[in-house]
Order: C-alpha cells, then sequence, then structure tokens
C-alpha cells in the first residue's frame, strides 16, 4: 500500500496486480510500462495476500484506489481474491475505496454473485457504502458501452467514471443525473495521443450542471476539483483555523466542510502537504 500523489485518492493498494489490453485507453498503460521496467509480472493477475493486512496504514476518512496496478475484475483474477478484498472493504467502514474497470460486464456479474446468500466469505452483505464503483471511458464508444452496465448495478454508494486517457469529446448528459461524479483528464507522458483544452471544459459545464460532480486531473490553475457528497466542500472557502489536508486541493482548501478537513495550524498544513507529497 502506497502514498499516490494521484489526486483524487490519498492511497494505491494492490491486493492483486497484473492486466492486460482490452480497449484503446491501454495503449500507453502506465502499470504495464511500470511493469515491464521492473520485470513484474503482466499479461495475467498476481495474488499478493500479506497486502490484504497494509490498511491499518491509512486513516479514518482516506481513500483508496484498489487495484491501481491491474483491474479488479480481469478475467485471470479469482473471485476468492476478490471476496477476500470486498471482506477487508466491509471490515473498514472508516476508509472509502474506489474501484475502477474497463471490465464493467464482469463487474455486474461479482456483484451478481456477491449479494447472492451462497457468498463463501460475504454472504447475505449488502453493497458496502464505503465503495464507490467506476469504469473507464476514454471515448464516446466506451462510455455507451460500460457506464450503463455500472448503473445497473443495485445499491453502489457512488458510480464514477474516469474519462482519462481523454482520446476525443465525451458527451455524458444522458447519463446523467444518475453518473455521480466524473473524472477527466488528457493522456500524459512523451506518446501521449491528441487532446483539445475544449473536450473536458465542454464535459466539465455539462456535469456541473447536471448535479454531478467533477474532477479536473489537469495540473493547471482553476480547475474543478470536485468530490461526491460534498456540497458545501465543492462551493465555499470559509474555515477557521484549519486547512484540508489533500495538497493538490488548493481551489477548496479552506473549507470546513471538506471530507479531508481537519484543524492544522499553517505550520502543520506545510509539515502535512510536504508529508503526503513525498517532501
Amino acid at each position: 500500500m502506497n502514498k499516490t500523489k494521484i489526486p483524487w485518492c490519498d492511497w494505491t493498494w494492490n491486493p492483486f496486480t497484473g492486466c492486460s489490453a482490452v480497449s484503446e485507453g491501454c495503449v500507453n498503460c502506465y502499470a504495464r510500462e511500470l511493469s515491464t521496467r521492473f520485470s513484474w509480472p503482466w499479461g495475467e493477475a498476481t495474488w499478493h495476500p500479506k497486502r490484504l493486512f497494509e490498511l491499518g496504514q491509512a486513516k479514518a476518512g482516506d481513500l483508496i484506489f484498489v487495484c491501481s496496478m491491474g483491474d479488479f475484475f480481469h478475467h485471470t483474477a479469482h473471485d476468492a481474491w476478490r471476496d477476500s478484498v470486498m471482506h477487508e472493504i466491509i471490515e473498514h467502514p472508516e476508509l472509502t475505496f474506489l474501484i475502477l474497470t474497463k471490465r464493467a460486464e464482469l463487474m455486474r456479474e461479482y456483484f451478481v454473485r456477491f449479494r447472492a446468500p451462497d457468498m463463501y466469505v460475504t454472504q447475505g452483505y449488502d453493497m458496502p457504502q464505503n465503495l464507490w464503483l467506476g469504469v473507464t471511458a476514454e471515448n464516446q464508444t466506451r462510455a455507451n458501452e460500460r457506464i450503463p452496465v455500472l448503473l445497473s448495478i443495485p445499491d453502489v454508494a457512488v458510480t464514477f467514471a474516469s474519462v482519462e486517457p481523454m482520446l476525443g469529446p465525451v458527451d455524458l448528459r444522458g447519463f446523467m443525473p444518475r453518473l455521480d461524479w466524473v473524472i477527466a483528464g488528457p493522456e500524459n507522458g512523451p506518446k501521449a495521443r491528441n487532446f483539445d483544452p475544449w473536450w473536458i471544459e465542454k464535459l466539465c459545464g455539462e456535469v456541473v450542471c447536471a448535479g454531478s460532480k467533477f474532477f479536473d486531473k489537469r495540473e493547471i490553475p482553476d480547475v474543478v476539483r470536485e468530490f461526491p457528497g460534498h456540497a458545501a466542500y465543492d462551493n465555499c472557502c470559509h474555515a477557521e483555523n484549519g486547512r484540508c489536508r489533500h495538497p493538490e486541493n488548493t481551489q477548496f482548501r479552506d473549507c470546513v466542510e471538506c471530507p479531508l478537513f481537519q484543524k492544522l495550524s499553517d505550520e502543520e498544513y506545510g509539515a502535512s502537504a510536504d508529508d503526503e507529497l513525498g517532501g
């Protein structure tokens, strides 16, 4: 489990790793490149059971990105592994877990079984309310293919789409406001494909006007960075003697309603930000 600079979460947690290409967004996959560089297994899922017990490093309120170095619903991962991860999610209601997949159909199939009364590990459980489910929607075709499947899963606390890498204009108005949150950003790195800033600006306006939340991943000033379920955090800046502890969040750093808010002095805030960024 590792602290991360991904601005929409606090930690990455990889109880299993490995994946394979499934769509256009996979062409320049960062996880594959890292795995190749360090000679880690790729192409199929690899189980790391000892990592199940790493969650004690996180603090209440932290956002945990599950399987950032793979796909939780890769076809070579076993349901027994997923069951073990779900057990830990249920046992840690103070944390929020995010699962993002390009395999929406396999996700839906799993949660049908998860909710069934004969589940081996997590039998009889309802959907955990500290679990957010998302799909990658790198272009309009994948959005139309995956988002309806995501939205068909009952009782999901937060549904989200990651429009990253954004490979063209994407219109999500037909999925609003049932889709709670949209993250979007261009492809990064030396092989990054073409990106028009207007794509993301138009998408942001459509999402916000529909009443859903939007998170712009671009590292530029004055972008919209909202989190689901915290309207006051998204729209005000009125805290006294406190700071949001999330270092990338500059627009709403002083908001007492921010879910990441904690009372810190200016000196403590600076130290906290340095720690999270590895400074």
